[in-house]
């Protein structure tokens, strides 16, 4: 596509309905399968469409989620779209700079998947949680969902990426 803003809008418009996808068909199969899925398409987005493509997915992705009956509650929202932010630009930022290929998607995934995964933690646990008035239980089970699963679904995310991007991207020379 020769025009830029008909490739954004084009490529973020697939991407985005690849995460809703995603969302909807794994949405029974837990968090560990729909949380590395999500991070696989911010990963993919970014690298294939830009960090433009890849932050307007994240900014949405845990709307569409509530929409499917798998985003937290409300107040977690915007929290959860700030996380999904970093590990984009983080990823975006670590994968412009020249160094060896291999060692380069090693390091953005594990900084990344570590800033997302702060950042979740911090926002959620520290910031939201204590404000919002949830039972105990919710409240436990909440801080669970967003503490080091974040780290291991933005990890998975990133490595299936290091495998399928380079193959979409081989695909789409053909």
């Amino acid at each position: 596509m020769k025009n830029k803003g008909v490739r954004f809008i084009t490529l973020t418009a697939a991407f985005l309905a690849l995460l809703i996808i995603f969302q909807s068909l794994s949405a029974s199969l837990g968090q560990m399968v729909t949380g590395s899925l999500v991070n696989f398409v911010l990963v993919a987005a970014t690298l294939l469409a830009g960090w433009k493509s890849g932050l307007v997915i994240a900014l949405l992705s845990p709307f569409f989620a509530k929409l499917f009956g798998i985003g937290p509650i409300y107040p977690i929202l915007p929290v959860v779209a700030l996380g999904n932010a970093t590990l984009v630009v983080v990823y975006a930022f670590i994968m412009s700079r020249s160094f060896n290929s291999v060692l380069r998607w090693v390091v953005s995934v594990v900084i990344a998947a570590a800033l997302k995964y702060a950042v979740l933690t911090v926002g959620v646990v520290k910031l939201v949680l204590p404000l919002v008035s949830v039972p105990a239980p919710q409240a436990a089970k909440l801080a669970a969902m967003f503490g080091t699963t974040q780290f291991f679904t933005a990890f998975i995310g990133g490595a299936v990426a290091f495998i399928a991007v380079p193959l979409i991207q081989k695909a789409v020379k053909r």
